[in-house]
């Protein structure tokens, strides 16, 4: 018996196209002969290239050396969309359509005849027919542009391949008799046999890695399975009934998209943990959760910044408070660049031999707004000299301008100006 196992290896590629089709001259059912490469190069390519999109075929893909297949599985697996014409009612093209289905790819399918269409499919498949004759390939042209920037828009999540949770699992009572942070030794009657199997804290909750010595004490009862991978080793887990929530999030929210999400949590000295979806919470770092001035239960707008499934661990960045149809800046009521005016220093960072350093000032006239930042490489030559001297106070005024503001993150960049430059400001 001969076990082919379909991987995903790949993520989709904006703007690539992949078209699976008949190659080269074949016979058509009127015993006319059509060359397909033709109509490849002459119809589909400058279509594809008019759409902003790039045209791409298993026989001219390189970087594989493991045969048409691999290139095939490979380059629908990267397409944002898949051309697939099933004229001529082919094998190799009915296995690259179900491919692309299987994935819950953007489809746009063609053919010379609906009786060419799998007969399972024919009724799910909403094809453009084309006859090769007269107008009909101008015609097809013009809809198959139509449908490729349809195509383009659709919301869609992909399929991501994964072993089957379940498929080798037998559900088991088992004793904790040993645990640390990351991995617990469980003892299981397999057959009558007394047996020991891990129980990593990846198999344990698809939210978080968990630490297991705060979560199970040797002695304990599990309610969990025995998962067998396809080489035959054993292991413990607790996610044998439930769903991985990783591959739909990860094609939901990608790196740059901006959601809105209720704090759940906000350990003391941790930061904030925010509802994403599908369970998963998202982490902001506690300096910038302290200086947002967020709290448990709070709506905020943040940004996806990273999503390790490995670690399970989604970073996030804060653009604002509240929901709404865009993000609101967190500072509001902030200085406006070229404004000049006076600080007193809140806080002191000098180092020694002329290098780093920096003040932190409240404003006058923005006493409620975030501290202001002067680093030392904004200070004039007197100011940087006091500093790493040890001669600038806590509560001193220092004359200085507005850099730049960033209202996303309440952040406000200063340079110090002689001292009759100040003043001048845009809320006076």
């Amino acid at each position: 018996m001969t076990v082919i196992k379909l991987t995903r290896t790949e993520k989709p590629v904006e703007g690539k196209a992949f078209v699976a089709m008949p190659y080269g001259k074949k016979e058509l059912a009127n015993g006319d002969s059509f060359d397909f490469d033709e109509l490849y190069r002459e119809v589909y390519v400058p279509a594809v290239r008019e759409c902003g999109m790039t045209p791409e075929r298993a026989d001219q893909m390189f970087g594989t050396t493991d045969g048409v297949f691999d290139a095939v599985w490979r380059g629908i697996q990267m397409a944002e969309v898949v051309i697939v014409d099933c004229s001529l009612r082919r094998a190799d093209v009915a296995a690259e359509l179900i491919m692309a289905m299987a994935l819950g790819k953007r489809m746009v399918v063609l053919t010379q005849s609906l009786d060419e269409i799998v007969t399972d499919l024919a009724g799910r498949l909403r094809p453009i027919v084309y006859e090769v004759a007269g107008f009909g390939v101008a015609t097809m042209t013009t809809k198959l542009k139509d449908q490729l920037r349809t195509a383009k828009n659709e919301a869609v999540t992909e399929n991501d391949f994964v072993p089957l949770k379940g498929a080798n699992t037998e559900p088991v009572t088992g004793t904790v008799v040993h645990v640390d942070k990351e991995r617990a030794v469980v003892e299981v009657n397999c057959g009558g046999y007394r047996q020991l199997l891990e129980l990593s804290n990846a198999d344990v909750d698809y939210a978080r890695l968990p630490d297991l010595a705060r979560r199970y004490k040797a002695g304990e009862s599990l309610d969990g399975a025995i998962a067998t991978d396809p080489e035959g080793a054993m292991r413990y887990t607790m996610l044998a009934d439930k769903s991985n929530p990783w591959p739909a999030l990860d094609a939901e929210y990608p790196v740059g998209k901006v959601f809105t999400g209720r704090v759940v949590n906000m350990p003391e000295g941790v930061g904030a943990f925010v509802s994403v979806a599908h369970g998963i919470h998202g982490y902001v770092p506690f300096a910038e959760a302290r200086r947002a001035n967020i709290t448990r239960d709070m709506d905020v707008q943040a940004e996806i910044v990273n999503i390790d499934r490995v670690k399970r661990k989604v970073t996030l960045r804060l653009v604002g408070r509240g929901p709404g149809p865009g993000p609101e800046p967190l500072g509001k009521d902030l200085p406006a660049v070229g404004d000049k005016l006076v600080g007193t220093v809140a806080r002191i960072e000098s180092t020694r031999e002329n290098k780093g350093g920096f003040l932190l000032l409240r404003l006058k006239g923005y006493e409620q707004g975030p501290l202001a930042m002067l680093h030392v490489t904004k200070m004039t030559e007197d100011l940087r000299s006091d500093l790493q001297n040890g001669q600038v106070e806590m509560g001193e005024e220092i004359s200085v301008e507005v850099l730049r503001v960033d209202p996303w993150r309440s952040r406000i960049d200063l340079g110090d100006v002689d001292d009759g430059d100040a003043g001048t400001s845009s809320a006076a």
